[in-house]
């Protein structure tokens, strides 16, 4: 159970290790729908050429790609200083905060290069869609993740 008077601390790692978790799912998913929508975005043709040759598809998957590889960075720093033994509540509410949203981003710019097709059930983008937006309350809501950081600020 853990040392007397030691609870709401044990309580905390236990929940800043969830959120590091919930930055890498989020990257892995984000992941999936990079690669899901840069895959349609070559296949998908208008006007003969492929929709990912389009600036406005091509500069959304690029920024898309460069979010992911952030937020990558931000949860694997986050668990180094952890695992050097140091306090990372700053971090790990960063890298929350930003997985949670960068899905939510990833999810949204996948349904957009995919157009219609994105919202039919068949599709993994309609469901990927629907459960990006959960991360951005377990584990503490996107409030909660700004309030933890000012916190270790101030």
């Amino acid at each position: 159970m853990g040392e007397i008077d030691r609870g709401f601390q044990t309580a905390m790692n236990w929940i800043g290790a969830g959120r590091i978790k919930i930055a890498a799912s989020a990257v892995g998913s984000s992941q999936y729908l990079l690669d899901l929508a840069t895959d349609y975005a070559r296949d998908r043709e208008t006007f003969g050429k492929p929709i990912g040759h389009r600036q406005g598809i091509s500069f959304q998957l690029a920024d898309l790609a460069t979010d992911i590889e952030q937020v990558r960075q931000l949860y694997r720093y986050a668990a180094w200083k952890i695992d050097s033994g140091k306090r990372a509540r700053k971090e790990e509410s960063m890298a929350k905060l930003r997985g949670a949203q960068l899905n939510n981003d990833a999810a949204d710019v996948a349904m957009q290069v995919y157009g219609g097709a994105g919202f039919m059930k068949d599709t993994p983008i309609e469901r990927q869609y629907r459960s990006a937006r959960v991360l951005r309350i377990f584990e503490g809501t996107d409030e909660i993740q700004k309030r933890t950081i000012a916190r270790e600020l101030i």
